[in-house]
């Protein structure tokens, strides 16, 4: 049978740390009769004859609620350079000859000795995986070589993806993509293994891969998360936990742990500190099985028919979203049982450059109520730390200024620990802290909740500092008339005014652009209670 293939894309572009990339693919659905051979041409262009490495194959197979589907054991998948080298993608050898579930799957193929086929992982974990598999998180070794292909010349030309179908139906092919760039950058650090506490735990970025174990990791370990984070029931076992972090550049990241040789459980937390009583919660994506095998995609509806076994042995991806850009987020994997590992992470987007040197160590950040709010922190050590800037909210969403704290070491650089508070008013309230150094990079930390049975009406005032306006924020449950006035140093009135608040109308302004910089202090009264508080114009 002949096929006509009409399309064939290009993708230019960069990845998060500027190399350039070169994809090219063919996405006509092509379907391959029983006996049946094809060859799908991809068109390569443009690329340097210098400095340039196939990085990756991704491979596209099956339509949902097709009969042109069905399981992929008996197909062999081979690449062709423009020289005419051939080398084998996949292959029946790949999987493990059982039949029926292979019916979808976006693989990811890279050819990297820490990595495995689908079939090697499928027989290093005995039954626990069943037939399916997950295919399109991480990455997975081909059968054959990327290295036999002619990459330090020229890799302009048609490459071919050569098919052929020995099952007993037709089957689809939906994609074939090439990836072509400088090449992966990998840190091994399997031989330092310096990363088996919280405290040494090793920060990934996107500049490089990184081949770690958790091999002779200590067993029974207690400074770890629980077996229940919020609703995230994730680690049973605290054995032989390998700790990774990363800085993340903006809202979402996505991370992939992969080539796993026994059963292993990972999950991507924030946390307040690195002490035995530290705060633990799930990033939004990162809670191990309940995020990556819900059945929300085709792919995992269609793989997954193994049961969860204290963790799985497959290839482990997070999409994380929500996440604040600054902030740190931490990735631990559990070895289930104390079975051990070697394997591959690599954090491919959403993720800041590990050569930053963060501005603080932050031990906790916690609040306690009572006839006020008590926020408290304290930081190991400091370097080129400026401020922090404490904010708050009423729904854990819009947060406002509250005040800014200097820090308390010299110029900034602390190498023993410093202990901050702030007292607010009683009330039901969020909390977050942000960090800001001297060269205006900023931070933010975990946020905290405090419930204050003693709640009443209550006021906050932000900025603070301030420059040319001031907002008094009040919690009134009913209409209230307030006095607010302006005081400086030595007592005297500056500024007075009476404003309305309710339960609708919570905030109003004051002009003061006219005021001299330096320090003043609020009185704001509503006929039962005074608060005063300090203010700094700037």
């Amino acid at each position: 049978m002949k096929y006509i293939y009409r399309l064939l894309c290009l993708f230019f572009g960069l990845n998060s740390y500027g190399q350039t990339l070169y994809t090219f693919q063919n996405t006509t659905s092509t379907p391959i009769a029983s006996g049946a051979s094809a060859t799908l041409n991809i068109s390569v262009s443009g690329v340097p004859t210098t400095g340039m490495v196939l990085r990756q194959v991704n491979i596209g197979f099956g339509v949902v609620g097709s009969t042109n589907s069905g399981n992929v054991n008996a197909i062999t998948m081979r690449l062709k350079d423009v020289t005419g080298t051939l080398s084998t993608m996949l292959s029946p050898s790949s999987f493990d000859g059982a039949t029926g579930d292979y019916q979808l799957f976006d693989i990811h193929l890279r050819d990297n000795s820490v990595l495995r086929t689908p079939k090697s992982q499928k027989d290093a974990t005995s039954s626990v995986l069943g037939k399916g598999y997950p295919f399109h998180y991480g990455y997975y070794k081909p059968e054959g070589s990327f290295s036999v292909f002619n990459t330090t010349g020229s890799v302009n030309g048609t490459w071919q993806f050569v098919l052929n179908n020995a099952a007993a139906g037709s089957r689809t092919f939906t994609k074939i993509e090439l990836v072509f760039g400088p090449a992966i950058v990998g840190a091994d650090i399997r031989s330092s293994k310096g990363n088996q506490s919280c405290a040494t735990r090793q920060c990934i970025d996107g500049s490089r891969v990184y081949y770690a174990t958790n091999s002779t990791y200590p067993t029974g370990q207690t400074v770890t998360p629980g077996n229940t984070v919020g609703t995230c029931g994730w680690n049973g076992q605290k054995d032989n936990n390998a700790w990774f972090s990363f800085i993340a550049s903006g809202s979402s990241a996505y991370v992939s742990v992969s080539g796993f040789s026994s059963v292993q459980e990972s999950s991507v937390f924030t946390v307040s500190s690195c002490a035995a009583a530290a705060t633990y919660n799930i990033v939004s994506g990162g809670c191990g099985p309940t995020s990556m095998y819900n059945g929300s995609t085709v792919h995992a509806q269609k793989y997954y028919n193994g049961s969860y076994a204290g963790g799985y042995a497959w290839n482990h991806g997070y999409y994380l979203t929500g996440l604040s850009a600054g902030s740190e987020y931490v990735l631990v994997v559990d070895g289930s049982s104390a079975s051990i590992s070697d394997f591959y992470v690599e954090i491919t987007s959403g993720g800041s450059t590990c050569a930053a040197v963060l501005p603080i160590e932050l031990l906790y950040f916690e609040g306690k109520a009572g006839d006020i709010n008590n926020i408290t922190w304290e930081t190991a050590t400091e370097e080129n730390n400026a401020y922090f800037e404490l904010e708050k909210s009423q729904d854990g969403v819009s947060f406002k200024s509250l005040a800014k704290i200097s820090s308390q070491s010299l110029r900034g650089n602390s190498e023993k620990p410093l202990k901050y508070n702030y007292s607010d008013v009683a009330c039901d309230a969020y909390y977050r802290l942000k960090q800001v150094d001297h060269n205006g990079e900023l931070k933010y930390y975990n946020t905290i909740y405090i419930e204050n049975n003693k709640t009443s009406d209550y006021a906050m005032v932000h900025p603070n500092p301030a420059k040319d306006k001031l907002t008094i924020s009040y919690n009134a449950k009913t209409i209230t008339r307030v006095n607010v006035s302006l005081l400086d140093v030595s007592g005297r009135e500056v500024k007075n005014e009476t404003l309305m608040f309710d339960h609708e109308n919570r905030e109003a302004s004051l002009n003061i652009e006219t005021l001299q910089n330096g320090l003043y202090f609020i009185r704001i009264e509503n006929g039962y209670s005074v608060i005063l508080q300090k203010m700094i114009k700037e």
